[in-house]
C-alpha cells in the first residue's frame, strides 16, 4: 500500500501510522520523523500573440499543501527587458500569473521564465519559444 504524506511545515514533521487490528493482524503503531526540505516546481505557460505584445499566462505548480507565492519574471537576453508580475493562487498547489510583452517583433523568441522561490519552494527557472506567427500554418 502507498499512501501520499506531504508535510505541513519545513523541518522536523512527526508522522505517527496506527491499525487497530482486525481477526486476523494484532494492533500496531509505528511513529517517525521526516525532514522536509523546500520543494520544487512546475512552471508552464501559455502564449497569446495579438499584434505587437504577447501575453503569457504562467502557471506555477507545487505541493498540494500549499501554493507558491512570490514572482515571476519573463525576459529574452538582449531583445526584451525583464517583466515582473506577482503570482496568485489559482487552486491548492497552483498559482497564476500573467505577464504582457510589449513591442514583441514578428521573429521567433526564447524567453527565460524565472520564479522567485518563497519559504515552501526553490527558485526555478525555465525557457520556452515564442514562435513568429507568419512560420505557422495548417497542413491540409
Amino acid at each position: 500500500m502507498n499512501v501520499s504524506y506531504y508535510a505541513a511545515d519545513i523541518g522536523k514533521n512527526s508522522v505517527k501510522v496506527e491499525y487497530s487490528g482486525d481477526e486476523n493482524f494484532l494492533p500496531s503503531t509505528t511513529s517517525w520523523e521526516i525532514d522536509a526540505t523546500r520543494g520544487n516546481v512546475t512552471i508552464t505557460e501559455l502564449a497569446l500573440r495579438n499584434g505587437p505584445s504577447t501575453t503569457l499566462r504562467i502557471t506555477v505548480a507545487g505541493s498540494p499543501m500549499a501554493s507558491p507565492s512570490g514572482t515571476i519574471k519573463v525576459s529574452e537576453a538582449g531583445v526584451i527587458a525583464p517583466v515582473q508580475a506577482t503570482l496568485v493562487s489559482a487552486a491548492p498547489g497552483v498559482a497564476q500569473a500573467e505577464v504582457t510583452l510589449q513591442n514583441v517583433t514578428g521573429n521567433t523568441h526564447t524567453l527565460l521564465i524565472e520564479y522567485s522561490g518563497d519559504t515552501q519552494y526553490l527558485p526555478a527557472t525555465q525557457s520556452t519559444r515564442l514562435l513568429d506567427p507568419r512560420t505557422r500554418s495548417a497542413r491540409h
